[in-house]
């Protein structure tokens, strides 16, 4: 993330978001909060249209997108202490939600803030869930296990939203009607089709045991 550091701005007042796909909350936060911004994804198509949202939306705002896997730019990080670090949904990058979480507290000043999201285990999930995410049970942690792992970090909670089952439905059906609207209409998105398939034959068994969990914390150390 050297190319990161070119911000023109203090980097206390930065916001960092790994995995940050097409922008949309970098965009917000810069939008909201008149912050500088710094997005890395390994999708260049993700951060093109990244680009493009934000020209639209925020043509003032300072961004910088970094193409790069989350793993090996992290290894080689430089930044100085930032005002809020993301990722949301991509925390297997780094092995998973609790290591994210060390490693996005890592990079933020005292006072500075860890947002974090990603799928969190709302019961014991069946052997057909593990096969369906190709996972282990350890590779999801539950709500309370997140939240006593953040307080071992001197992570102080903000803002929690557990997602219920309703809600994960409702989104993941948005998600998968998306693709294939996009189909119908006769786009090329990579994998769609596969991704559908996937989604009928195991979503109904995942659905059981797994919900979505995200928090803002305030590192207080």
């Amino acid at each position: 993330l050297k190319e990161g550091t070119r911000a023109r701005t203090s980097p206390d007042s930065l916001a960092l978001d790994l995995g940050c796909g097409r922008g949309e909350l970098l965009i917000r936060l810069v939008m909201r909060w008149q912050c500088a911004g710094l997005g890395l994804d390994r999708s260049r198509e993700w951060l093109d249209l990244a680009r493009a949202e934000a020209a639209t939306r925020a043509p003032t705002g300072e961004f910088e997108w970094v193409q790069d896997d989350i793993h090996d730019a992290m290894k080689e990080a430089q930044l100085d202490p930032l005002g809020l670090a993301a990722c949301v949904g991509a925390t297997h990058a780094l092995s998973g939600p609790l290591p994210m979480m060390r490693r996005l507290k890592h990079h933020v000043r005292p006072g500075g803030f860890v947002l974090i999201g990603d799928g969190a285990w709302t019961g014991r999930p069946s052997a057909g869930a593990l096969a369906g995410l190709e996972c282990r049970p350890d590779d999801y942690v539950t709500a309370e296990q997140w939240l006593k792992a953040a307080n071992r970090e001197q992570l102080t909670p903000v803002h929690v939203v557990s997602s219920d089952r309703g809600a994960v439905d409702a989104y993941e059906a948005g998600y998968v009607e998306n693709l294939r609207q996009a189909l119908r209409d006769g786009e090329e998105v990579a994998g769609a089709a596969e991704r559908i398939a996937w989604h009928e034959a195991h979503w109904p068994e995942i659905a059981k045991s797994l919900g979505f969990f995200t928090a803002a914390f305030r590192w207080d150390p």
